[in-house]
């Protein structure tokens, strides 16, 4: 992939593929007796020097009594009797390392551990692709020879070989390689110019479903992304904090098995930072939607994510009932039973509240009081992240229990409207009444962490509706 092959109009039969190092190659090369990629005749004949003396090596390695005749043999042959299996020379020139320090052979039509038990079985299945190759571009069946290449390759030969496919199918295979792709680094170089070829052809990149989920919504929402080492930007976002958190966990992960196998790093390296961002962006500068593999994915050009700021947000400091949210706070954090990361934990908490600060500036009538501690207590009786029955009523049996705790004055009617609140908050129902509305609304509009979005009916207030999608 990172290869820069020359550019060529028209391929003859068993011509050079741009983009795969497949037969043909540079001025100055010579081809190699498979019809092999085209290398210098000076590496070639280093190549076959190499492999003599590995192979007279290996064969005096095999002759412990020489100048004695050996007796007669039972049992079954031994292995080191046999000729070893040389890697076809196609495939030998393109054994690599990865960072992990794990050979690897990164052929276009082949990528595997580069086994030397398994070199016969490689050197089979190369030759059948590369048959199969050669006839797809003999008949000019292009979609067939894409098939062929290794995904890892397979962004530059199609990219390359752009001119050959229809705009509707360019964009469909670029869906494909998009959502099978475990990164992109190795083609953001690639990216900007992929996106942009037959621009207006790119409703091709989505299903009709997916298509017609990016038609119903708003023409501003909010999106959100996993990153590593503090570098946020990126084609690749999500409607879903969950899957962004998860992708953060995953480079985390990927980053400690690479450090615990030694991947050589220098000293300068900078440290990794895990975490996720989010931020808004318009609908019309959306590439696509991508609902295929779950992950709610949103494609985008960087610079045009706007307010990018840190996922795990709060209300302001200067918030009014400051002092009596933070007192809740402490106490729901006692009578937590689950661990620091759940999803109903003190992130989840922190949110609602931060929604509810907003909601009630546009809710006449909503009591802030009421629903800043309603954000932090809602959730401190549950037993778990599931779905959990109960977990209401036992809050508002352990509000009424320990009140005395929180030292915060309040009215009957506002105990008695934050007692309900907390009842009921996971029956699904909605209220007339602005506080309890802002409540419940504050708390479903915080669905979108697990990946569900709330539908208008199940949302109390006007403010929650038009602003799900951005808060």
């Amino acid at each position: 992939m990172h290869d820069n092959p020359q550019q060529r109009q028209g391929h003859p039969p068993g011509a050079e593929v741009p983009g795969t190092n497949l037969p043909g190659g540079p001025a100055g090369s010579v081809p190699t007796e498979q019809g092999g990629p085209l290398v210098s005749a000076t590496h070639a004949a280093h190549l076959r020097a190499v492999r003599e003396r590995l192979r007279r090596a290996r064969a005096r390695c095999r002759r412990p009594n020489e100048g004695t005749a050996p007796g007669p043999r039972t049992g079954p042959p031994d292995r080191r009797d046999q000729d070893p299996v040389t890697l076809h020379r196609d495939l030998e020139l393109r054994l690599t390392r990865t960072p992990f320090g794990v050979r690897l052979v990164d052929h276009p039509l082949l990528v595997a551990p580069a086994s030397e038990e398994r070199y016969a079985e490689y050197n089979a299945r190369y030759t059948r692709q590369r048959e199969q190759f050669d006839r797809a571009v003999a008949a000019g069946d292009w979609e067939g020879a894409l098939d062929l290449v290794r995904e890892r390759h397979a962004w530059a030969f199609l990219w390359e070989h752009r001119d050959h496919f229809a705009p509707d199918a360019y964009w469909a295979h670029l869906a494909r390689l998009w959502t099978g792709a475990e990164c992109f680094w190795p083609v953001e170089e690639l990216l900007p110019r992929m996106l942009a070829h037959h621009a207006g052809q790119r409703s091709h990149f989505m299903y009709a479903r997916e298509r017609g989920e990016l038609d119903s919504m708003p023409e501003l929402f909010r999106v959100y992304r996993g990153h590593v080492w503090g570098e946020w930007r990126g084609w690749s976002w999500t409607l879903s904090p969950k899957v962004a958190c998860s992708f953060a966990g995953r480079y985390d992960d990927t980053l400690r098995a690479a450090r615990e196998s030694r991947w050589p790093m220098d000293d300068d390296d900078e440290e990794p930072r895990p975490g996720v961002v989010t931020g808004l962006v318009r609908k019309e500068d959306v590439i696509g939607l991508l609902l295929r593999r779950e992950e709610c994915e949103v494609v985008v050009r960087p610079s045009l994510v706007r307010r990018v700021r840190p996922y795990h947000r709060a209300a302001p400091d200067d918030a009014p009932h400051q002092a009596e949210a933070l007192a809740a706070l402490r106490v729901a954090e006692a009578a937590f039973r689950l661990h620091g990361d759940s999803l109903h934990g003190r992130q989840h908490w922190l949110r609602v509240d931060a929604n509810a600060v907003e909601l009630c500036r546009r809710v006449p009538g909503a009591d802030l009081l009421v629903c800043r501690l309603f954000a932090f207590l809602h959730d401190c009786r549950r037993n778990d992240d599931d779905s959990d029955p109960g977990h209401g009523r036992r809050a508002a049996r352990f509000i009424e229990e320990h009140w005395g705790a929180f030292m915060v004055p309040l009215s009957k009617v506002q105990r008695k409207k934050l007692l309900s609140a907390v009842r009921h908050h996971q029956a699904g129902r909605v209220s007339d009444d602005p506080t309890v509305g802002v409540c419940w609304d504050s708390d479903r509009v915080d669905l979108v962490r697990v990946g569900t979005f709330p539908e208008d009916e199940y949302l109390s207030t006007a403010a929650a509706r038009e602003l799900k999608w951005v808060l």
